[in-house]
């Protein structure tokens, strides 16, 4: 393995890494930041990186799966892998790599909750469960849908419900709350006994209850073997390997021994004479075997001493000696046995535990409270408890910082429960949960020495997660910015009165960004707007925020519009990288003042500006004006009829007829949508482009298709050569299955031996035509329908599409009509055309033709058909089949 750092300087964090990979993704490769150096890991090795931007590698660019690991906005580091990284292993690092940044947020606080080990519950006011924790899920046997979303008076859950309802309306407090139990659906006939707590939780956008469950089975079954098992002081206990080396020992045992106990073997002490060193070496294969090693072993001054040896399952490598003293206990047949189950007992125990008698004195103690104290526990038996916290410097703090006298909760009201903070040389300062409760049941016989059990359960952890979320809710995970709901609690913080501007800027074209290119690029780029809006923000004293993906919104205190529509064009000039590129972008930017209105409310009207913005097109800059907000009102009134019309088929469509100017015969029309508002007529190009912004192009134009084909085949009963022309989006055609939508329709035309209409593509749309738009036109085409250009003559379009599209015609934009009579270029240009689409073999409709003159100049120069007013206006169905009857409709 290659590793570069020396064995004895190896930093510990880039191990872990290495070793989370080994676990759960061989082939992947991490780059990043850890112990304040930039490495790249893999299963093979740990290599420095240079210093710098934390940009991936060529490779990784070429081939494989790239995922970007981030907390609040921090690039942590990126993960590679040829197939991809499982979604569970890139959180697992996330958290991990997060938890070395102290001072960053989390998720948002419900995929938090989920992941809390404590089964933890989040309640809105009206006791509905907002979210639940795995954890919570798992020990009510519950599905998420069963609970989420749902009262808790819906749920089972016995005396808990009345707790919740009095937690609800600020009835009782912590230490008020009892024990309670629920049939346990694992095993019939017993009980399943719980704690809870109640806390009130704030998001910032709401307001409710943390309700945390502690299943305390097992403690409550270990009360009562306390009960049956108490009985004496002190284990005298070593950890040693298989072959008996001493590896630790406690005080109790170095104080057996006459000599140190360092690098000994158990067979090998002094404190057992030559008979009971035989013993012991007898002792340790049946107990590395895994087999009971129980004996009492002479000691060297006389008498015996009862030595156990046992091989923990979850340490198969190593040795527990237990040694009792019956001279110095003098506690009666099987105490011994008792004290080492009870230490065995307690040492199970997950939280730090304590048993104290009703004089202060420590009776027992298990490994999690020693920790805590910072010293073997066998040093603290039978010692007073308040002495030993002066003696090793522990304070017991209440959550604001006041001192704690040991006296006042050892003589509080049993059960007890509280919250205090805990300051030790070995721990630092930590939240703790303390809880005292009797060991003795009260119908003790009188005279009984009472005994208290003292825990503690650190909760550093569960404060972090309320912390980060409680700072996510108003912070964007990504960039570290404020979100929304941030930005305004920010501004309604600041003193009156104020001014300034408030900006607010969209990326325009964000949906084609993302689609273009790979996340890892658009998220490098969202936290380059979000440094560079930052910057401006900071600057002029303001802040700045990340409304939404691609919105952020800057308070710039003290600037007047046009030095805030010049801060904002500085903060968004390019160019900006974007993958291995860069890229010069567009926004959409909102500006408002700030007058008399609340700062809230100008952040909403910079908003509608941008939104105004927006529609104007790419880059524009709009300031804030009352005329806005009822233009975008009705613009959303629009809209939203706009949708009912499409879902009511309150849409209609006219015709239009054209005519062939060599036989003078109506041989077809074009079908137009209309959209007759009482108010308005909107025009057919506002009326598409509203189509697509709201996504209802792809029912709109299904509705006119079926509608066209459908009155063709009921006019060709009357002229069969009659055809439509219908127009068709070359982006539509580009759909998943369009065409296979089409041709059931068009198969009609074919049953019944008429010509199959005309579908007419904007000229627009081909000006960046492509192998599979050609491919699309290519399969109309040879299904019998003929393909027009539309709007030919205006916007941009190679002729060399023409020459890789199969075309039938084209249609002439009214622009090169409109002044055809008066000579000139404009005339001399239709001419061109014509020419040129008569030796490329195609057909020419002029549109727009409203006079005689240009009706007979268009006959002169070659053109086969005209659509416009000259000939008949579009009409209404039922109109156009009446005038088609007309005798002298025949032939004009």
């Amino acid at each position: 393995m290659t590793f570069p750092f020396p064995p004895s300087a190896a930093p510990m964090w880039p191990q872990v890494v290495q070793d989370l990979l080994r676990l759960y993704a061989p082939t992947a490769s991490f780059a990043g930041q850890l112990d304040h150096s930039s490495v790249r890991i893999d299963t093979g090795g740990i290599q420095p990186l240079p210093a710098g931007p934390l940009d991936p590698p060529e490779e990784w660019l070429d081939s494989g799966v790239l995922d970007w690991i981030s907390v609040d906005g921090h690039l942590l580091g990126l993960l590679w892998s040829p197939a991809g990284v499982p979604t569970e292993v890139i959180e697992l690092l996330n958290l991990f790599l997060g938890s070395l940044q102290r001072d960053m947020s989390a998720p948002d606080f419900q995929m938090l909750l989920t992941q809390l080990p404590m089964p933890t519950a989040w309640l809105d006011m009206n006791l509905k469960v907002l979210e639940v924790s795995r954890s919570f899920l798992e020990l009510f046997g519950m599905q998420h849908s069963e609970v989420v979303g749902h009262t808790v008076r819906n749920l089972p859950l016995g005396q808990a419900l009345k707790m919740l309802e009095d937690a609800a309306q600020g009835h009782g407090q912590p230490d008020e709350w009892p024990q309670w139990s629920l049939p346990d659906p694992q095993n019939p006939g017993q009980l399943r006994w719980l704690r809870t707590a109640v806390k009130p939780f704030y998001t910032g956008q709401q307001s409710g209850l943390l309700w945390t469950v502690q299943d305390i089975s097992a403690e409550q079954q270990q009360r009562e073997r306390l009960q049956a098992l108490l009985s004496g002081l002190g284990v005298p206990a070593a950890i040693l390997n298989l072959e008996g080396e001493i590896q630790q020992a406690n005080q109790a045992l170095q104080d057996l021994n006459a000599e140190s106990l360092g690098g000994r073997r158990l067979q090998q002490l002094a404190l057992f004479s030559r008979e009971g060193q035989q013993t012991v070496s007898g002792l340790l294969p049946l107990a590395a075997d895994g087999g009971a090693a129980l004996a009492k072993v002479e000691r060297h001054t006389g008498g015996t001493l009862q030595l156990e040896l046992r091989r923990p399952p979850e340490h198969p490598g190593l040795l527990v000696a237990q040694v009792s003293e019956p001279a110095r206990r003098n506690q009666g047949p099987g105490a011994d046995e008792k004290l080492t189950l009870l230490q065995e007992v307690l040492n199970q125990q997950n939280t730090a535990t304590l048993l104290v008698d009703n004089w202060g004195n420590i009776q027992l103690i298990n490994d999690q409270a020693a920790r805590i104290a910072g010293v073997d526990a066998a040093r603290l038996l039978g010692k007073d408890l308040a002495q030993q916290i002066v003696q090793l410097d522990i304070n017991l703090l209440t959550p604001q910082g006041e001192a704690m006298p040991l006296a006042e909760w050892l003589n509080v009201p049993l059960p007890y429960q509280a919250e205090i903070s805990l300051e030790s040389p070995a721990l630092g300062r930590r939240p703790m949960e303390l809880r005292i409760s009797a060991v003795v049941p009260q119908h003790a016989a009188s005279g009984t020495r009472q005994l208290l059990m003292v825990t503690l359960r650190d909760l550093s952890e569960l404060k972090r997660a309320q912390a980060q979320a409680a700072y996510g809710v108003h912070h964007d995970q990504l960039t570290g910015l404020p979100n929304r709901a941030g930005l305004r609690q920010r501004l309604s913080q600041l003193p009156a009165p104020q001014s300034g501007a408030l900006m607010v800027a969209e990326l325009d074209q964000y949906a084609a960004l993302t689609t273009a290119t790979d996340m890892t690029a658009i998220h490098h780029l969202l936290m380059q707007l979000a440094a560079s809006f930052r910057t401006l923000a900071t600057n002029h004293g303001g802040d700045a925020a990340r409304l939404s993906d691609n919105t952020f919104a800057a308070w710039l205190p003290g600037l007047t519009l046009e030095e805030a529509r010049a801060a904002a064009a500085q903060a968004v000039r390019g160019p900006f990288r974007l993958g291995r590129d860069t890229a010069d972008l567009t926004f959409a930017v909102g500006l408002d003042t700030i007058h008399s209105q609340p700062l809230d409310t100008a952040l909403g009207n910079a908003e509608i500006a941008a939104q105004y913005a927006r529609r104007r097109g790419r880059g524009q800059v709009t300031v804030y004006s009352e005329a806005l907000r009822s233009q975008l009102a009705e613009t959303f009134r629009l809209e939203q009829s706009l949708r009912d019309s499409v879902a009511t088929g309150q849409l209609n469509l006219h015709y239009q007829p054209t005519l062939h100017l060599s036989s003078r015969e109506i041989t077809g029309a074009e079908a137009l949508l209309r959209w007759q508002r009482p108010d308005q007529q909107l025009p057919p190009h506002e009326l598409l482009e509203m189509a697509v912004q709201l996504g209802l192009l792809g029912p709109l134009s299904d509705w006119v298709v079926r509608e066209a084909l459908q009155q063709q085949l009921a006019w060709n009963e009357l002229r069969p050569q009659f055809r439509l022309g219908i127009n068709v989006s070359l982006n539509e055609l580009r759909q998943p299955g369009a065409l296979r939508a089409l041709w059931p329709l068009l198969e009609q035309f074919t049953e019944r031996g008429v010509p199959l209409p005309n579908i007419e593509i904007s000229a627009g749309s081909l000006s960046e035509f492509s192998a599979e738009d050609a491919s699309i036109l290519e399969q109309l085409h040879k299904g019998g329908a003929a393909v027009w250009v539309d709007h030919f003559g205006d916007g941009p379009l190679s002729l060399m599409a023409l020459t890789e599209v199969p075309v039938h015609g084209l249609k002439l934009h009214p622009k090169l009509v409109a002044h055809l009579t008066q000579g000139g270029r404009r005339a001399d240009l239709v001419a061109g055309t014509l020419d040129l689409a008569g030796r490329m073999g195609l057909e020419v409709t002029a549109v727009g033709v409203e006079t005689d003159e240009q009706l007979e100049r268009l006959r002169q120069l070659g053109c086969q058909q005209a659509q416009g007013y000259a000939i008949a206006p579009p009409m209404a169905a039922s109109e156009l089949s009446t005038w088609l009857r007309q005798p002298e409709r025949k032939a004009l």
